[in-house]
């Protein structure tokens, strides 16, 4: 189903911008392409069943967009795993205002999913992805073709995520939050797949970030919270990898679980994480639709909740690149190109 042939349409509004409800009834796939934009909607994916996979290809972004209750795990790729967001980029992709946090059932995997064969630069702003078996984001396999790939993180919050809450090759992460607090849902490993299947996950292979295959990631004003009742750590480099990180808080783990590998802190890294989301990022699948968020620097409740910063898709893609709504030291260039269509 392409982004503009929406399946249970219907016309909704959320405090902010107007935005459309899709109800899937089963899978539902949404290709986004070229230059697209995917904007102000709210997948209600509540009833059983209900799934949805958004893939984005070439330059194509998505913003203002809540996907509702847990992801089931019907989808699957050629690749055999399963995910909400599947990125293959081409150029400068978007994902702004985007929210994920009501989690998955056990055998899902990946919260998103960048593949091997992506090029150019894909931004994060205003990330809620909670609660899944296997990475919040999985996007280091660019590195394994070295040909410059990066990946900016802004203002995001991941949660109780496996393996890596932030997993990349090259790129910046700034002023996000890690969270460890329970455990995931089970996953399913390797070749295993199916029902019955599930191994059990815990708190202690979550990393908050994971850099591989050759990377070198900066990390400014961010915030890591784990137990680590394990050597895992906070930070891991492999793989030939290098982090650098600044002005940064860590705990409640010994500081030499901060960071494993080639992991470099200045003097202004210390205790003390925050457990809040970043502001402008939506608590709820309804805020991240209407370009609203009510975050406000208080912990948000242990468990995934149901369901930025008031811009509709051509204006967020519109900051990329400039000073204007962009809340970061380092601009990440995508220059807006002619023909662009913005998919509502």
């Amino acid at each position: 189903m392409s982004a503009r042939e929406l399946q249970g349409k219907e016309g909704g509004a959320g405090g902010g911008r107007d935005y459309e409800t899709v109800t899937p009834t089963g899978q539902l796939d949404v290709p986004v392409k070229g230059n697209e934009v995917l904007s102000n909607i709210l997948y209600d994916c509540t009833a059983s069943n209900a799934t949805v996979n958004i893939k984005l290809f070439g330059s194509a972004s998505v913003v203002n967009v809540g996907i509702k209750g847990q992801n089931e795990a019907a989808i699957k790729d050629n690749d055999g795993r399963r995910h909400g967001l599947h990125i293959n980029s081409s150029g400068q992709t978007l994902v702004d205002n985007f929210y994920l946090g009501d989690g998955s059932l056990p055998g899902h995997e990946h919260g998103g999913f960048i593949a091997r064969n992506s090029k150019g630069t894909t931004t994060f702003r205003h990330l809620n992805i909670q609660n899944f078996p296997d990475n919040g984001i999985y996007g280091s396999t660019p590195g394994k073709q070295n040909n410059g790939y990066e990946i900016h993180f802004r203002n995001s919050y991941i949660r109780n995520c496996v393996s890596g809450m932030y997993r990349l090759s090259s790129g910046t992460i700034e002023n996000c939050t890690a969270i460890t607090d329970a455990a995931p849902p089970n996953k399913i490993r390797n070749k295993d797949r199916g029902p019955g299947k599930e191994v059990g996950t815990t708190t202690n292979a979550n990393r908050g970030v994971w850099v591989r295959n050759n990377g070198n990631v900066k990390i400014t004003n961010s915030d890591f919270y784990h137990p680590h009742t394990s050597n895992i750590a906070s930070i891991l480099a492999d793989g030939g990898s290098r982090v650098s990180v600044s002005n940064s808080r860590f705990g409640p783990m010994a500081k030499a679980d901060w960071g494993k590998g080639n992991v470099t802190f200045d003097a202004q890294c210390g205790g003390n994480p925050s457990q809040a989301a970043p502001n402008g990022v939506p608590l709820t699948a309804e805020e991240a639709a209407s370009g609203t968020s009510s975050a406000d620097g208080t912990k948000i409740p242990p468990q995934g909740i149901s369901g930025g910063p008031g811009l509709s898709g051509q204006e967020a893609q519109n900051t990329i690149g400039t000073e204007t709504g962009v809340p970061f030291e380092t601009p990440v260039g995508v220059p807006k190109e002619e023909g662009q269509r913005y998919v509502k």
